[in-house]
C-alpha cells in the first residue's frame, strides 16, 4: 500500500471568484492510495451543547491510515478591528473541544463574512484537527467494527453563536478488498447563500479532483461535510459529467449538520471530475451552505500491460506513476543461512559464517541469521585463586588477597576455605578506662565517667580504685539567708524572713547587717487634714481647719469648695473679683467620609473574578457608549467613569466578556450598591456617585464626625449669631461672618414654567456678586440670583423643562471651601451668677449648654407663606416644606424636603449651587 501526496498545483479552481468568496484546498495529507483503501464518516449536530456531550459513530472497517475531526459555525456580531472588518484571534471561539476526554485546538482553516438582511455581520469559521492517534489506538485496541467517539465543549467561555456540528473522516485499510483505490480530499470554508446581500457568496467556488484517466468506466464515491443545512430550504450539487443532486442537505446529522456520501460516475478517458454546491434562488426558499470538507474515493487502473523489469522486482500498477517496480525482499529458509537476489535467478541462499570473537568464546549459529557467543567457563584451582578469562591467552589464575574486613580482627588465606579472619584482643590500661574494639580505629580506650550518687558529693576517678566520692561544703551566701544540702539540688540558699515590730515601723533585710526596723513617714492626704501613726492601725489622718473645703475659716476671704484659680474664688481662698465671660468660634477642616450612592453612580473600579483572563467590555444605557475595554487577568481591577452628560453611567451597565453579555449592573442608586458589593464574577472596591461622593462600603453610615464636639447645626438663614450671658456679662460671635461674603448664584431660564415665582431670566454672577452673608439662594431668576450661600465663589441652577415649581439636580461651579464647618465654645471664668447661651438663626433661637450644641425642631406648617414671591397660602408644597418668619427662613425637613425636623448647619464659605435640569424629578 501506498500514500501520494499531490502538490497544490492540482487543485484546480473553476470560475472567476468573488471578493468575499472563499475555496476548499487541497490536503496533501489526504491523498491516499493502496489496496484496499476506504472511507469511514459520520457526524453529528452541536446546535445547544452547553456542557453536555454528543457521541459520532463510525463503522471502520480495518487499520487506521488517516483522521480528521472537522467542526463548522456561525459567529453573529463576529470579532471587529478598527476597520470595522471581522477578525479571528486564535485560539478564537469553539476552536477547543474535547474528543474522546483528549483537549483539541482545532486547525483554523477558513472563514467567510456575510451580511443577511436584518441580522447583522456573521462571520461563518471552519475548523480541523488530526485525530489519527485517538482514532488509530481505539481500533486497535477494540478491534475492526462500529466505534464511537464523544465531542465535549473546550471551553464554556468561549463559544460562536450557533456551533453547527462536527464530523469525523477516516481513512482506513481494508483487508477484504483487493482492488485499488485513490482518496483525495479539499478542506476549508466556502459559505454560500442566495439570500445574502452579498450577492458573491451565492454559489461555492468548484473544487477539481484529477486522477489518470481510464479506457474503461468507473464509479466513484462523493463525500460532503457542509454546516447551516436546512430540510425545507433548497440546494443543489453539481458533478462533472453526472446528473445534478438535488435537496439533499437536510441536517441528516443533527439539527443543522450533514455528513453525506454520493456515488458518481467517471467516463472512460475522463481524467477529472469537478463539484460545486449551489443555492439556487428557488421557491420556497434557498439554503444556507457552510462546505468544510470535499472528497472523492475512486478505484485504479493501470491501461497499458506492467512486468517486473527482473527477477528481484515485482510489478504494480500506480495512478499517478503508471507501472511501478518494487524490489523482491529475499528471506532465508534456514536462521543460519543468508539470502540475497540474483536478477537472472532470484532469492539464492549460502552458509552464515560463525566465528569465535576470542579466545574466550567459542561460536555457533543457533538463532535468525545470528552467530551466538558463548563464553568459555574458567575455574580457580582453589579457594586462595581467582579465575578470569584473557581474549588473547584464555584462562587464568590470580593469587587471592585477604583483606581483614575492619581494624577489629585479621585476616589470612586458607585452600580450603579461602580468607579467615581473626579478632583482636582489647584490654583497658588502668581502672579509669574501659577498652573496645573500633571497626575503623582498632582498640580504643574510654575514660570512665564518674557520677556522685547525689547533689551533696562530688565523685572522682582514681587509676587504682576507680570512682571516689568526697562530700561539698554549704556556706550562706550573705546575713540574709541560710545555707544547707538537699541531695536532690545540692546546696540551698534560703531567705531569711524579717518581721517588723509593729504597724509604725518597716523591716528590711541588709546582706551584712542581717534584719533592719525603720520608723515610716506619715503625709496628710491635704491641708484639710493631719497625719499621725498608731502602733496597731499605722497611718491615720485627723482633720484640720483648711482651703477649699467649703467652709469660711479665719484667714480666708472665700472658700468654693475647690483649689482652682480663675472662677471668682482662688486657690487660696482670695476673691479674685468680677465675672468674664468669652465666645469663641473657629472654622475647622472636616475629612471627607464616605457617602450612599445619591444621583447614580459617576465612577466604578471593578475586580474581575473570572477563572480566565478575557477581553472585557463595558457598555452604558442611555447613552448606548462604550466607557471600557481592554484585557483583565483573573483577581486584576478595572476602572471606568460616566459619559453621559452628567458626568453619570445613567440607569445600567453592561458587561461583556470575549464578547459574550456576562452581568447588568443597576447604577442608578435605586438597588443597593457600594464597595464590596459582589456580582456575578464583579465585584466594587471603588466608586463614587453624584451627590453622595465616595461610595461607603456595604452596611457602612460613611459618617465622620470625629472632629465634632456636638451635635451639627445645619443652618440655612441670612443670621446666625452665638449669644452668652453670665450674670451682667454677654459676649456675642457673628457665626455668618466666619463663612465671608457669598458669592451670588445665577438661574437659567424655565421655559415652560410660568406660575413658579421665578424671573425666567439668567443672573449670571461671579464671585463678587450680589451675594450676602448667609443669605438663602431664593430670588430673581431661579434658585440663584442675589442670595446664593458661597463663600468664593457661586453656583448656578439651569432649566428644568418639565417641572413646575421646582429646581434640578445641583451642578456646583463653587470655588468655596468644602469640608469645612464651624465649631463654637464659650467659657465663664470670675464671680460669675448662671450662664445661659442662645444661637440666632432668624427663625429660631438654639439653647447651647456647656458648649454643646442641642437639637432644633421648627415645624414649617405653623407660619404664614411669604405673598411677595407668589408662596401663597394654596399651594400645598410650600406650606408643608417651608416656613416664613420675620426673621429670616428655615429649611423644613432637612436635609431634604419631606424627612422630618428643622436640621441645621454651620456651613463654610463654599458656594451653593444650584441644580441641572432634571427630566423626571419634580423635588429639588
Amino acid at each position: 500500500m501506498k500514500r501520494k501526496a499531490l502538490g497544490s498545483a492540482m487543485m484546480v479552481l473553476i470560475g472567476t471568484g468573488a471578493a468575499h468568496a472563499t475555496t476548499l484546498v487541497n490536503n496533501p495529507d489526504l491523498d491516499i492510495q493502496g489496496t484496499g483503501v476506504s472511507v469511514a464518516e459520520g457526524g453529528i449536530g452541536l446546535e445547544g451543547l452547553g456542557a453536555g456531550s454528543r457521541d459520532i459513530t463510525v463503522d471502520i472497517g480495518g487499520p487506521v491510515i488517516k483522521a480528521y475531526l472537522y467542526w463548522v459555525g456561525r459567529d453573529i456580531d463576529c470579532e471587529e478591528d478598527g476597520g470595522g472588518n471581522c477578525v479571528v484571534n486564535e485560539p478564537y471561539r469553539d476552536q477547543e473541544l474535547l474528543f474522546n476526554g483528549e483537549f483539541l485546538t482545532g486547525e483554523y482553516i477558513g472563514s467567510e463574512v456575510n451580511i443577511s438582511a436584518g441580522s447583522g455581520r456573521k462571520n461563518n469559521i471552519g475548523y480541523r484537527a488530526d485525530v489519527t492517534d485517538i482514532v488509530a489506538d481505539q481500533v486497535t485496541n477494540l478491534g475492526a467494527g462500529t466505534h464511537t467517539f464523544t465531542i465535549e465543549d473546550g471551553d464554556l467561555a468561549n463559544n460562536i453563536a450557533i456551533l453547527n456540528g462536527a464530523g469525523l473522516f477516516v481513512v482506513y485499510t481494508d483487508p477484504t478488498e483487493t482492488g485499488e483505490f485513490r482518496v483525495l480530499a479539499a478542506d476549508g470554508l466556502d459559505f454560500a447563500w442566495h439570500n445574502d446581500q452579498l450577492a458573491a457568496a451565492k454559489v461555492t467556488v468548484p473544487v477539481t479532483y484529477p486522477y489518470v484517466a481510464t479506457t474503461s468506466a468507473r464509479v466513484g464515491d462523493l463525500y460532503v461535510f457542509s454546516g447551516d443545512n436546512d430540510v425545507a430550504r433548497r440546494d443543489r450539487i453539481t458533478i462533472s459529467n453526472n446528473a445534478n443532486i438535488n435537496d439533499q442537505l437536510v441536517s441528516a446529522d443533527g439539527e443543522t449538520f450533514d455528513t453525506a456520501v454520493f456515488p458518481f460516475n467517471i467516463p472512460a478517458g475522463i481524467g477529472s471530475t469537478t463539484v460545486r454546491l449551489v443555492s439556487p434562488p428557488e421557491f420556497p426558499s434557498s439554503d444556507s451552505i457552510l462546505w468544510i470538507l470535499g472528497a472523492i474515493r475512486i478505484p485504479v487502473t493501470c491501461t497499458d500491460p506492467c512486468e517486473p523489469s527482473d527477477a528481484c522486482h515485482t510489478a504494480s500498477c500506480d495512478d499517478v506513476d503508471g507501472c511501478v517496480q518494487t524490489p523482491i525482499v529475499c528471506r532465508a529458509t534456514n536462521p543460519c543461512r543468508i539470502a540475497t537476489c540474483d536478477p537472472v535467478l532470484g532469492c539464492v541462499e549460502s552458509p552464515f559464517p560463525c566465528t569465535p570473537q576470542d579466545a574466550c568464546h567459542t561460536a555457533q549459529c543457533v538463532g535468525l541469521n545470528q552467530c551466538v557467543q558463548t563464553p568459555i567457563p574458567c575455574n580457580p584451582v582453589d579457594a586462595c585463586h581467582t579465575a578470569a578469562c584473557d581474549p588473547v591467552s584464555g584462562c587464568t589464575q590470580t593469587p587471592t588477597t585477604c583483606t581483614p574486613s575492619d581494624a577489629c580482627h585479621t585476616a589470612t588465606c586458607d585452600a580450603a576455605n579461602g580468607c579467615v579472619e581473626t579478632p583482636i584482643a582489647c584490654n583497658p590500661v588502668d581502672a579509669c578506662h574501659t577498652a573496645t574494639c573500633d571497626p575503623v580505629n582498632g582498640c580504643v580506650q574510654t575514660p570512665i565517667t564518674c557520677t556522685p550518687s547525689d547533689a551533696c558529693n562530688t565523685a572522682t576517678c582514681d587509676p587504682t580504685n576507680g570512682c571516689v566520692e568526697t562530700p561539698i561544703a554549704c556556706n550562706p551566701v550573705d546575713a540574709c539567708h541560710t545555707a544547707a544540702c538537699d541531695p536532690a539540688n545540692g546546696c540551698v540558699q534560703t531567705p531569711t524572713t524579717c518581721t517588723p515590730t509593729d504597724a509604725c515601723h518597716t523591716v528590711v533585710c541588709d546582706p551584712n547587717d542581717g534584719c533592719i526596723q525603720t520608723p515610716i513617714t506619715c503625709a496628710p492626704v491635704d491641708n484639710c487634714h493631719r497625719a499621725e501613726c498608731d502602733p496597731v492601725n499605722g497611718c491615720v489622718q485627723a482633720p484640720s481647719p483648711c482651703c477649699g473645703d467649703g467652709i469660711v475659716d479665719d484667714g480666708e476671704e472665700c472658700d468654693d469648695g475647690n483649689n482652682a484659680d480663675g472662677d471668682g474664688c482662688s486657690a487660696d481662698c482670695m476673691d479674685e473679683g468680677e465675672c468674664v465671660v468669652t465666645c469663641n468660634a473657629e472654622v475647622v477642616v472636616v475629612e471627607p467620609g464616605c457617602g450612599e450612592c445619591d444621583g447614580k453612580v459617576t465612577k466604578l473600579t471593578l475586580k474581575y473574578n473570572g477563572s480566565y483572563a478575557g477581553t472585557i467590555k463595558v457598555k452604558q444605557k442611555k447613552p448606548w457608549v462604550k466607557v471600557f475595554e481592554g484585557m483583565v487577568a483573573p483577581g486584576g481591577t478595572f476602572s471606568f467613569m460616566g459619559a453621559d452628560d452628567k458626568g453619570t453611567l445613567s440607569t445600567e451597565i453592561s458587561i461583556y466578556v470575549n464578547g459574550t453579555l456576562k452581568q447588568t449592573i443597576h447604577t442608578s442608586c435605586s438597588q443597593p450598591i457600594g464597595v464590596g458589593s459582589v456580582f456575578g464574577k464583579f465585584e466594587v472596591v471603588a466608586g463614587e456617585s453624584r451627590n453622595g461622593g465616595a461610595l461607603c462600603p456595604i452596611g457602612s453610615d460613611g459618617d465622620d464626625d470625629s472632629d465634632t464636639d456636638g451635635d451639627v447645626l445645619k443652618i440655612r438663614s441670612k443670621k446666625a449669631v452665638l449669644i452668652v450671658t453670665a450674670g451682667d456679662e454677654t459676649c456675642t460671635v457673628d457665626l455668618c461672618a466666619l463663612v465671608g461674603n457669598g458669592g451670588g448664584g445665577h438661574g437659567d431660564s424655565d421655559s415652560d414654567s410660568d406660575s413658579d415665582g421665578h424671573d425666567d431670566s439668567d443672573s449670571d454672577s461671579d464671585s463678587d456678586g450680589k451675594g450676602k452673608n448667609g443669605g438663602h439662594w431664593w430670588a430673581k431668576g431661579g434658585y440663584g440670583g442675589n442670595g446664593g450661600w458661597g463663600g468664593n465663589g457661586g453656583g448656578h441652577g439651569d432649566s428644568d423643562s418639565d417641572s413646575d415649581d421646582h429646581h434640578g439636580d445641583s451642578d456646583s461651579d463653587s470655588e468655596g471651601r468644602d469640608g469645612e464647618k464651624i465649631r463654637i465654645s464659650f467659657t465663664a471664668e470670675g464671680d460669675c451668677e448662671e450662664t445661659h447661651a442662645i444661637i440666632d438663626i432668624g427663625c429660631d433661637l438654639v439653647d447651647v449648654i456647656d458648649g454643646q450644641i442641642v437639637d432644633l425642631v421648627c415645624d414649617g406648617s405653623d407660619h404664614d407663606s411669604h405673598p411677595k414671591y407668589g408662596h401663597g397660602a394654596g399651594n400645598n408644597w410650600h406650606n408643608v416644606n417651608w416656613g416664613w418668619h420675620k426673621k429670616g427662613w428655615c429649611w423644613h425637613k432637612a436635609p431634604k424636603p419631606g424627612d422630618g425636623d428643622c436640621f441645621y448647619e454651620f456651613v463654610d464659605g463654599s458656594g451653593h449651587s444650584g441644580g441641572d435640569s432634571d427630566s423626571d424629578s419634580d423635588r429639588w
